[in-house]
């Protein structure tokens, strides 16, 4: 897997800052995790040089207003158990098939399908022979418990 960082030189000019594999942070029975970026804020800082993906990893990004990209490989037969953050997700399944448990129900998914959570507590369980590859993106919120009417 190849990571490609963009931004500016000293003068100003367009360059790549990165070019190597993203940090693998977490590495499970139920799945593997690559750390593509990291924002502190929203709007990010784009002038910085630093790569935010080689820091120490956490399930949430910093809050209040911070996100994160991240490469998830579901191993199969692995499930991430009942969870929740204090995120908005964008999901988006890249290939293999994936069970979404939310609200009492299942979702199935494959490639290309797209999921957007929104705080609810929810399960990933993998049930085939083969991995899912999903792309995500993390997005710092304010708790949905505290925001339910």
């Amino acid at each position: 897997m190849k990571r490609i960082v963009t931004g500016f030189d000293d003068r100003g000019e367009p360059v790549v800052l990165i070019d190597d594999e993203p940090p693998k942070l977490v590495d499970t029975a139920p799945a593997k995790a690559w750390e593509v970026w990291v924002a502190d804020d929203t709007p990010p800082d784009l002038r910085g040089r630093e790569d935010a993906a080689r820091r120490p990893w956490s399930l949430e990004p910093p809050a209040p207003r911070g996100s994160a990209f991240r490469l998830i490989e579901f191993h199969p037969g692995g499930s991430s158990g009942m969870h929740s953050t204090e995120t908005l997700d964008y999901v988006v399944i890249l290939s293999g098939q994936i069970t979404l448990t939310t609200g009492g129900s299942e979702f199935a998914l494959g490639p290309g399908d797209v999921a957007v959570m929104r705080g609810a507590p929810h399960d990933w369980t993998n049930h085939t022979s083969q991995s899912c590859f999903a792309a995500v993106t993390l997005i710092s919120a304010a708790s949905a418990r505290e925001l339910a009417p």
